[in-house]
């Protein structure tokens, strides 16, 4: 009787399964994120207690129990660290406003992105109200911060203008709305951000759609 002729055994990488050598890099990943996230709930609580500009690498390295190369390997300066969620924040922000895109309603949709996005921050409500409480004690990062505000701006703004409105407008109406959710931020920290923001939020919600008729529709009563 004639055997069929078998082929060769599969190895489970080859069915499907994940090359056992992605096992280590994902746990040496882990590890990176977990020592990472270490240094910055160290550097915010030092920050918190002792100031940013009174606060040096060395004690930061100390605390969150690293060395100073690693430090350096995570954050190529001490003030990477005074807001380390900025650079996710402008990503996300972006994302977030590609994803509600809607030419016909271009407002409509910076409103539902800046909703999402303040779902996104009130999940690190804790650490933002560290960053709040120690930014206003020095200028670099007063200078810093207004720098990510302007960037996240522009982001406002940039997506206007892919909707169809011309720069000026689409400038004009970035800077409005950024001064309310500044305001609507401010009000949110100075009660420990106990609040909802989204909800917080409404009257800035509004606002923006009250901007879609008055500038963009023109149903805006003449002037005198």
């Amino acid at each position: 009787m004639n055997r069929k002729k078998q082929g060769p055994a599969v190895a489970p990488s080859q069915a499907g399964a994940s090359p056992a050598g992605d096992v280590p890099k994902r746990g040496r990943s882990r590890r990176k994120e977990r020592s990472r996230e270490r240094v910055i709930q160290a550097a915010l609580d030092l920050f918190v207690r002792q100031g940013f500009d009174e606060t040096t690498v060395r004690q930061i390295v100390a605390a969150g129990g690293i060395s100073m190369r690693t430090f350096f390997r995570y954050f190529p300066t001490k003030l990477d660290l005074a807001f380390p969620r900025s650079e996710e924040g402008s990503e996300r922000l972006q994302e977030l406003l590609r994803e509600h895109r809607d030419a016909a309603d271009p407002l409509g949709g910076v409103s539902a992105a800046l909703v999402e996005f303040g779902r996104w921050y009130m999940s690190l409500r804790e650490d933002l109200l560290r960053e709040w409480k120690y930014e206003s004690r020095s200028k670099e990062l007063i200078a810093r911060g207004a720098e990510i505000e302007r960037r996240n701006r522009l982001l406002i703004a940039t997506e206007l203008e892919e909707c169809g409105l011309p720069g000026s407008s689409a400038r004009f109406l970035a800077s409005v709305i950024f001064g309310a959710i500044g305001s609507n931020l401010e009000e949110w920290f100075g009660n420990e951000c106990g609040d909802d923001l989204v909800e917080a939020s409404r009257g800035t919600l509004v606002l923006i759609r009250s901007l879609d008729r008055t500038f963009l529709r023109g149903d805006s009563p003449a002037m005198p």
